[in-house]
């Protein structure tokens, strides 16, 4: 566990499996991940540290690969390896490699070395194969939000919960002046992807294909994520901000809708 003040945080899966190594080295570590990958923005507009969406995604693609028992291990197990799901301007599937931890005074099995492209010598003279990519749509229609389905919103719950993420000066008109804001944007945008449904963007939250919307008030946009329901029909769950949005997309693909979007010069 970590502690952050006098609360416990539970620790990501990939930091009971492998010491990353001190945090000045995992971040090395990630940008050798950025660097090897085919070019795109990895870090938030809020994020105070360089690579935020990349640590969220392989820390939970980790997650996911560990769930499906995609962790290849070598014949000696002296090594093991996973597939991050990013590949290499040319391609290549670009893998996590562990060795065996042999600091005595460390706790987890494995160390994470590096990344490498799938061809690396260490991948190749230790594994028979890549290992496998995580899937997450068991159900491929999963991928698609049907806009004939309705969609139940309890504005005041999903507003009240979520304030901190509206801008000061849309709060400071009062709860009134933002459920119309709220109101307003969620029909126009229930009759935008009437007409084009590829305005709704799929992401992977606590274990689960949820899906997110386009909301503005005013000139803010955020995201309105939505669950499915067994009787066909959509729930409004929360709020995110546009980072917070991006970055659980970020962990199925990246989001090709224009208004998900977190552009820095590349």
């Amino acid at each position: 566990m970590e502690q952050k003040g006098t609360k416990q945080v539970e620790l990501p899966l990939l930091k009971k499996y492998a010491f990353l190594g001190t945090p000045d080295q995992f971040s090395k570590k990630l940008k050798q991940l950025a660097d090897l990958a085919e070019k795109e923005n990895w870090t938030t507009n809020s994020s105070k540290h360089d690579y935020d969406i990349l640590f969220q995604y392989i820390i939970h693609t980790f997650e996911r690969i560990h769930d499906e028992r995609k962790i290849l291990v070598s014949p000696d197990e002296q090594c093991c390896c996973f597939n991050t799901g990013l590949m290499t301007d040319m391609g290549e599937d670009i893998i996590g490699f562990f060795v065996k931890n042999k600091n005595v005074n460390k706790k987890e099995e494995w160390y994470l070395e590096n990344f490498y492209h799938s061809s690396d010598r260490k991948i190749v003279l230790n594994f028979s194969e890549c290992p496998k990519v995580a899937e997450y749509f068991e159900k491929p229609e999963l991928m698609y939000f049907n806009p004939n389905y309705n969609i139940i919103v309890s504005t005041n719950h999903i507003l009240s919960d979520n304030k901190s993420r509206f801008p000061s000066e849309i709060l400071e008109r009062g709860d009134k002046h933002l459920n119309m804001l709220f109101n307003g944007s969620l029909e126009l945008t229930k009759k935008k992807i009437k007409r084009n449904y590829r305005l709704v963007v799929p992401q992977y939250y606590k274990k689960a294909i949820t899906y997110l919307l386009p909301i503005e008030l005013d000139e803010y946009r955020c995201a309105l994520a939505v669950e499915l329901l067994e009787n066909e029909q959509y729930r409004a769950n929360t709020i995110f901000t546009l980072d917070m949005a991006y970055s659980n997309a970020r962990l199925l693909m990246k989001p090709e809708a224009d208004w998900l979007s977190i552009k820095k010069d590349l």
